[in-house]
């Protein structure tokens, strides 16, 4: 052996790498023979024989990290014993190093030739030492305390049987060397270990010393330790809490002990913060322990928990307890069967809870209610038998409290919400049933079935006589009975009654085939009773129906639907009648939205909407159908997590968007040219065109519909967004026929089935804005709303659910989206129009939602397109207000377009934004305020519809335009006028900004803004104020570290001799602050602010002496409640 690989070696070393080098050499020369095993014990000699107790406890560190090193099966046995004699021998000879021992220890009990029957001496061995230590085992530092119980658990893992032949020779060892320990760490070992012991050892062992073994858990039991942030060890304290419940639960013989300590704790007011590790480990013991033992412990338990139920203040434990009384049940319920319910532990158990039950809610029914009816349902859902008996105990008893002359509304409705409660646990017992391990019975309905059936006959089952079902016609008679009266004026009477009823429809094969049409006509009646959305009892009719809408489709589509449909007239009557149709289609749309009805909802409202359009003059009722329409495709589709179509559904949408634009579009001629325009309407009043709002909310159907659809379920939508589904069909034929022969297109006859979504000419002339009829203009709004759904590329923009041990997909090709029209020549017409061109405010909000779509998702902004727009800056001079207003707003929407995309043209965009703020007005008022959109969410521009957002582009644009404001504003040289645009511009970009954007530039924005507040024009004052507000909206902590100077500059503008507006919005953002600011900063100011707003509530403007009224109400509530 080399005499640099030695103990001494490895001493001389300094801690760290070279220490760690030679343990590595070593290791390896002892795996791979090249160093013998006996050097390595020779080179210990000197230094563990000398007097320098450091140095012998270093050179075992270094025996301990050489075998922590050595794989377990790198010794032979010789080796393995030669290490363990030499190691043990160093317990009893010297103290020096004796964690270093113990550890070293370890790692031989673990190699894979240890000797088995070593281990029961070696405890000994150890148990000697660390008692014959200086000051005992309890003085020893806490990792040699770790260690010792570490060896321990080690033996236990490795030799259990070994460890278990020692009998209570182990048990006595871990006991007394557990007896001061306090240490979160070596608990944890010390707990697992007696869950071992209590678990597998001899039970006559563990019965001789149970005493022992309790108090040793029971002084730690609460455990209120809190993890420490630096503990190296990272100790969970609910891992600990567990482990030490594990102990209590893992022998029965405890109970006579446990459960009284338990009890004790629950009712010491001083301890409200254990109470719930109170209850777990009582829940815990229950489920473990035999039931014998359970069932003598049963009634203190109950007396216990019945008071912690009923009395107790502090609701967040009352389910915990819940779970123990039906952990109760569960352990008595056992190997039982129906035919043996009679006598059993579990009838007195479950007869005491529903006899107390039943007292306390003629004592005080509506005090009581909700506790007894949760105490029982628990009960119920805990096993078949316990649910049968509290049914049968329960349920005559609760129909007859109700039936009762004497019952007050009160009481009546606290029957109705108690026998809600058990009905609830009957659905958590169906829920658990699968899971459940009794042998006796499969489902629990088989007993009822059976049971009800020999009490017809007039056999006497016992205590299974008379189930729930035995009982349907009461049950049903009590719901109805209280949902029919709309009298009642105790409206949650009637919630109740409806919540109960629809628990009965959900019940499976309760009721009766033949009465079901009556409940669900009912309930679409019950819908139709009130117009207000939020009427509880309306609300639980609807509920009621869309879960019948999953279990009885036919009858909801056969009777609920007609009923429903039947309360819209075919003609409007007047205005007062919309809110009533709204609510009619609104309900529609809930109930439709489950299930599988949506198709049918679909097919019936889009024949109602037929119905409308004919027999009114106006669309308007055909608008309110279709927002019926929408409400339910958006209700269906927020059912998504992820907001994808759901298969079944595609097909049904596919259907709805092709009956839509049959409905809206038409293939027409103009001038010898095929183009797609809008479909005429047929209504009272004749042929007339679909205004904008029915063009609008269909295009948002298909929207609403197709938006979740994959890149490939798409692509037929797609071939839709410029030929909108239009065909040679009657409609053009008729078009035609009035057609002079000398206008008709030369080219082809269209007649004979031609895809007009493969016709480039006639998809390239729907972007001909110049000419042609004002139809095929209008018909780009549902052009908007497909571009806007389709996908941009085949990429997944959500997280796909990741299936365990399966490998990740293989990668796709990208496939992007390439649209079938010339999009650099659509944008060019699109830009020159909208600069030119005024037009409707729809249609001119349509042309410009087309050109940011185009821009952002599908390339568009080509070289030559930004060149276009560039030159249109150039133009500002010769362009009048009317131009400069429509070219401003053009150039606007293309900058914000290409910023959300990060796309390059946008920072030279922006550029030439930033300079015509120096152009006169009103093209630099215009300028300025272009820049509140440019950071401005925008409604179809959004992830949802696949845009292309990148944030980062959005925080470029705000660290690049803002320096260059502030250059600006600050800059000697600049006009007033010029000021004014850019303060204009900065609470534009303030407005949308989040607070970490704002943040890093209030130092450098604050003094320009005050010093504008000093001596500014009107004008730069109300801008300077849009600022500050902005600012004090979206980073309020910034503001306030110069809150006097900006306080005192806004009471100046709010009581100077300034304009009216400018003293409004000086109050306006002074309002704002004591709401976003802390108390104590308010507080201190808000002397001041009281007296200079004396003056404001004297002003001669009503306005002002409004602001002036709510900014004082403001500052003087802050602190309300505080002491002030």
């Amino acid at each position: 052996m080399e005499d640099s690989l030695t103990a001494t070696a490895y001493l001389l070393a300094p801690e760290g790498e070279r220490r760690t080098e030679i343990v590595e050499s070593v290791v390896k020369g002892l795996e791979d023979g090249s160093t013998k095993l006996g050097d390595v014990v020779l080179s210990l000699r000197d230094p563990l024989f000398g007097n320098d107790d450091e140095q012998k406890t270093q050179t075992m560190e270094y025996v301990a990290a050489i075998l922590r090193g050595l794989k377990p099966d790198a010794l032979t046995r010789s080796n393995v014993r030669l290490l363990f004699n030499f190691v043990e021998a160093r317990l009893g000879l010297d103290p020096s190093g004796f964690k270093e021992t113990v550890q070293s220890l370890r790692y031989l009990v673990a190699m894979l030739r240890f000797e088995a029957a070593r281990a029961a001496t070696l405890v000994s061995q150890v148990f000697n030492a660390a008692q014959a230590a200086p000051g005992g085992f309890t003085k020893m530092s806490v990792m040699t305390r770790f260690e010792v119980y570490n060896l321990l658990d080690e033996l236990l893992s490795a030799h259990r049987d070994v460890m278990k032949a020692t009998g209570v020779d182990f048990i006595n060892m871990l006991i007394e060397l557990s007896a001061s320990e306090r240490d979160p760490r070596n608990l944890m070992l010390i707990f697992s270990m007696v869950e071992v012991i209590l678990a597998e050892w001899d039970i006559d062992d563990i019965d001789s010393l149970k005493e022992d073994l309790y108090e040793l858990l029971s002084r730690y039991f609460p455990i209120t330790f809190s993890a420490k942030k630096n503990d190296p060890a990272s100790i969970d304290p609910p891992e600990l809490v567990l482990r030490l419940r594990k102990c209590f639960a893992a022998y029965s013989g405890f109970a006579p002990s446990i459960f009284p300590n338990l009890i004790q704790r629950l009712d010491d007011p001083n301890r409200l913060n254990a109470k719930a590790d109170v209850l777990l480990t009582m829940k815990a013991c229950i489920e473990r322990y035999h039931p014998t033992t359970v069932s003598k412990w049963s009634s203190p338990l109950w007396d216990a928990l019945k008071y912690e139920i009923f009395n107790s203040s502090d609701d967040s434990q009352a389910p915990k307890a819940l779970d123990v009384l039906g952990a109760i049940a569960a352990r008595l319920s056992g190997d039982l069967v129906i035919q043996n319910l009679v006598g059993t532990v579990l009838q007195t158990y479950v007869a005491a809870i529903v006899d107390e039950c039943m007292t306390r809610l003629r004592e005080n029914g509506p005090k009581n209610s909700a506790s007894a009816g949760a105490i029982m349902a628990s009960i119920i859902a805990a096993s078949p038998f316990a649910y049968h008996l509290v049914m049968r105990a329960a349920i005559p008893e609760l129909l007859k409290e109700f039936s009762g002359r004497d019952a007050s509304v009160a009481d009546k409705r606290a029957v109705v919400e108690t026998t809600n409660l058990l009905l609830d646990g009957k659905f958590e017992a169906l829920r658990r049933q699968d899971k459940w391990d009794f042998s006796a019975v499969g489902i629990i309905d088989g007993i009822s079935s059976d049971a009800d059936r020999a009490s017809e006959s007039g056999t006497d089952v016992g205590v299974a006589n008379k189930g729930l079902e035995y009982y349907r016609d009461e049950l049903t008679a009590m719901y109805m009975g209280v949902a029919r009266d709309t009298q009642c004026d105790d409206k949650q009477f009637r919630v109740a009654a409806m919540q109960g009823l629809a628990k009965l429809l959900r019940l499976p094969q309760f009721l009766e085939k033949g009465s079901l049409d009556s409940y669900v006509q009912f309930l679409a009646g019950v819908v139709l009773e009130t117009a207000d959305l939020k009427e509880p009892v309306r609300k639980e009719a609807i509920k009621a129906l869309q879960e019948c809408a999953v279990l009885y489709t036919r009858l909801v589509t056969e009777q609920a639907f007609p009923v429903l449909l039947a309360s819209l007239p075919d003609v409007l009557e007047g205005e007062e009648t919309v809110a009533d149709k709204l609510a009619v289609l609104q309900a529609l749309g809930d109930i439709g939205s489950r299930g599988r009805i949506m198709d049918t909802l679909l097919r019936r409202l889009l024949s109602k909407l037929d119905i409308v359009l004919r027999a009114n003059e106006s669309q308007k009722y055909a608008h309110l159908v279709l927002a019926g329409i929408l409400y339910a495709v958006e209700q269906r589709q927020a059912q998504s997590e992820n907001g994808e179509v759901a298969m079944r559904d595609e097909e049904d949408y596919r259907s709805l968007v092709d009956e839509l634009l049959r409905r809206t579009a038409a293939l027409k001629v103009h001038s010898k040219k095929w183009y797609v325009g809008t479909r005429e309407l047929e209504t009272a009043g004749g042929k007339v065109q679909p205004d904008d709002t029915f063009l609008d909310v269909v295009g948002r159907i298909i929207m609403a519909a197709t938006c979740g659809m994959g890149f490939e379920e798409q692509y037929w939508i797609f071939e839709r967004a410029f030929a909108l589904s239009v065909a040679y069909d009657d409609f053009t034929a008729a078009c035609v026929a009035v057609t002079s022969p000398d206008d008709l297109p030369v080219d082809d006859d269209l007649s004979a089935n031609t895809d007009i979504s493969k016709r480039i000419d006639i998809i390239d002339a729907q972007f001909d804005l110049l000419s042609g009829p004002a139809d095929k203009l209008h018909a780009l709004t549902l052009t908007k709303y497909i571009l806007a759904t389709l996908r941009r590329d085949n990429r997944v923009t959500k997280p796909a659910s990741v299936v365990a041990a399966s490998p990740p997909p293989a990668a796709l090709p990208v496939k992007k989206r390439i649209l079938t029209i010339n999009t650099t020549a659509a944008v060019t017409n699109l830009i020159t129009y909208l600069a030119t061109t005024s037009s409707t405010p729809a249609l001119r909000s349509t042309l410009l939602d087309i050109l940011s779509l185009l821009i952002n998702k599908f390339a568009a902004l080509t070289p030559a397109v930004t060149a276009q727009l560039l030159g249109l800056f150039t133009t500002f001079p010769s362009l009048s207000a009317q131009e400069a207003k429509l070219t401003i707003q053009t150039l606007t929407t293309c900058t914000h377009a290409s910023l959300l995309a990060g796309l390059p043209a946008a920072t030279q965009l922006t550029t030439a934004l930033l300079s015509a703020l120096e152009l006169p007005a009103p093209t630099g008022q215009l300028a300025a305020q272009a820049f509140t959109h440019l950071l401005a969410p925008s409604p179809l521009l959004t992830r949802r519809q696949h845009a292309l957002i990148r944030p980062l582009a959005q925080q470029r644009l705000f660290h690049t335009a803002v320096p260059a404001l502030l250059s600006t504003f600050s800059s000697p040289t600049t006009s007033a006028a010029t000021k004014t645009n850019v303060l204009v511009a900065l609470s534009g970009l303030l407005g949308h900004a989040p607070e970490e954007y704002i943040t890093p530039f209030i130092p450098s924005l604050l003094p320009p803004l005050l010093q504008s507040l000093d001596s500014s024009p009107a004008a730069t004052k109300k801008a300077s104020i849009a600022v500050l507000r902005s600012a004090a909206t979206s980073s309020p902590k910034a503001l306030q570290e110069h809150d006097a100077a900006l306080v005192k500059r806004l009471l100046a503008c709010a009581t100077g001799r300034e304009s009216r507006e400018v003293k409004v919005r000086a109050l306006e953002c002074l309002e704002i602050l004591p709401k976003v600011w802390e108390v104590s900063v308010v507080a201190r100011l808000r002397g001041g602010v009281v007296r200079g707003l004396g003056s404001v509530v004297g002003d001669g403007g009503r306005e002002v002496r409004r602001g002036g009224v709510d900014c004082l109400s403001a500052w003087w509530r802050v602190g309300e409640g505080e002491g002030n």
